[in-house]
This record gives structure tokens, sequence and C-alpha cells, in this order.
């Protein structure tokens, strides 16, 4: 799901406005992480900020990039999260015998970007009428 970079800026603002400081149900403390025994990696999820001048190969213009991250021994899942020329790319790579639900993976992101695009916008709306 494209998603544009100003919309992605607004989203930021409105996800650093939340102000969670403490540890969320899931997460792992920086404190713990040391102790914590990782056998096996099953999925990654990379943030790569990509260019956002037109990129060229062989004459013609770079349209999009599809992010990728390959899988490999344990791991099973990966996200990549791509920017290039004003947009914001996800790439879903998986083992389907290990995660027949991809599809539910790829709604639930574009859901759950839809609804902080929603809250991010009305925080903008919120901050002009103020």
């Amino acid at each position: 799901m494209p998603l544009d970079l100003r919309e992605a800026a607004s989203l930021g603002c409105c996800v650093e406005s939340g102000g969670a400081s403490e540890p969320q149900p899931g997460t792992v403390s920086a404190d713990r992480s040391d102790k914590t025994a990782q056998h096996e990696i099953v999925t990654v999820t990379t943030n790569v900020p990509g260019p956002q001048q037109p990129l060229y190969g062989m004459g013609r213009r770079l349209v999009e990039i599809i992010p990728y991250v390959p899988i490999a021994t344990t791991l099973r899942t990966g996200i990549a999260i791509f920017s290039y020329r004003g947009t914001v790319t996800f790439g879903i790579t998986g083992d389907f015998a290990a995660n027949p639900d991809l599809e539910v993976l790829a709604r639930g992101i574009e859901s759950g970007l839809s609804e902080l695009l929603a809250a991010a916008r009305r925080h903008q709306q919120a901050s002009v009428t103020s």
C-alpha cells in the first residue's frame, strides 16, 4: 500500500504525540532484552528510507520500488517498509506453509495505516482550528 510521505510525516507527528512512555504489553524493555534468550527469529520488519529524487537505470526512470525481505532458515515472514519519491511502500514476504494467513497480516497493516492516517488528519485539523 503506497503512502504519501506528507501523510507519513503527519502520521509520525500523531504517533509521537501519543506519549506512550511505559513499555506496552507484548514488548521487551531494554533492560530485559539482554537476559532473554532468542532461539529463533521468525519475523523481521525493516524500515529503509529511500531516495526522494528519481533514479534511472539504462536510460529509464525507476517508477516504483517494491521492498523485499528474503526468508531463510527460521525466518518465515518479512515486512519491509521503503520510501521512494514521496511514497512509502510496504512489502510482505512469507512462507505460506508456515503462515497461511499472510493476507490477514496485509489487510491488518492496511487497516491500521488507514486508522492512523485518519487520526493524524483529525489531529492536524484540530491544530489548524485551535
